[in-house]
């Protein structure tokens, strides 16, 4: 539905998703304090592969740019678009539902607006849900389950597979369960703490799972990026006060 404009105006979905990342960049940038913040946040347009993604029109550019609206919400006091923002990132890829844990333990965000961000991305799902309750647990939930092991997946599963040993889905869910209780455990519980957690989870989900590509990556490696980009920003606003002091 958010690329829907776009298809009808340009003929193409693929024009949301670079618009996703223009404004994901702009917004990294707004974020952060000093030149060469800016000129690295600037690259996140510029890593590896990028048109190819953009080729296969894969949804993580949108989820991308919720999360980091939903960041640079929270750290410009705006929670109720931060609430928005949560929301829909939650429905747009599965597996952004790992990261509740780390929202509802964010103390600029909190278990409340994670709970008003759930309920709504629910609310905006349940009408498909409802109309085939079959398909949409096939497609959404099982088809992910019940997919084989492909040799192309970029992950340690891959790795097992090709040594002769099969893992079952435990492995990808110990490895999830891990990470969450370890980060929940040490990281700190603002902004930063909330993107490196969530690139850790995430990292490792597609480090340990059966089927893990360049998008997989991109949705990890983008979360890590915008982890050091507001915890430059964050200490230099603590340099700044300070300073002052």
């Amino acid at each position: 539905m958010l690329l829907w404009p776009f298809h009808a105006v340009f003929g193409d979905v693929r024009y949301g998703l670079l618009t996703a990342m223009v404004l994901t960049a702009l917004t990294l940038i707004r974020i952060t304090k000093r030149s060469d913040d800016a000129l690295v946040a600037s690259l996140f347009l510029l890593y590896p592969r990028l048109l190819f993604g953009l080729e296969q029109s894969w949804v993580d550019p949108l989820s991308l740019l919720s999360l980091c609206l939903c960041g640079y919400a929270v750290t410009r006091g705006r929670r109720g678009w931060a609430v928005v923002a949560f929301a829909v990132a939650l429905t747009c890829k599965p597996y952004t539902w790992m990261l509740v844990p780390f929202a509802a333990i964010w103390k600029d965000f909190g278990w409340r607006r994670t709970a008003l961000s759930v309920g709504a991305a629910a609310l905006f799902i349940l009408p498909w849900a409802a109309a085939n309750v079959h398909a949409f647990v096939s497609g959404a939930i099982t088809l992910n389950l019940d997919l084989g092991f492909r040799r192309d997946s970029l992950s340690l599963y891959t790795t097992a597979v090709l040594h002769g040993f099969t893992p079952g889905l435990w492995f990808p869910a110990a490895a999830i369960l891990v990470a969450l209780a370890l980060a929940l455990w040490r990281l700190p519980r603002h902004t930063y703490g909330f993107f490196l957690g969530a690139a850790t989870v995430v990292g490792l989900f597609d480090l340990f799972d059966r089927l893990s590509f360049f998008n997989e990556w991109e949705f990890a490696g983008g979360l890590a990026f915008f982890a050091v980009v507001f915890g430059r920003a964050a200490a230099a606003d603590h340099l700044g006060a300070e300073t002052v002091t």
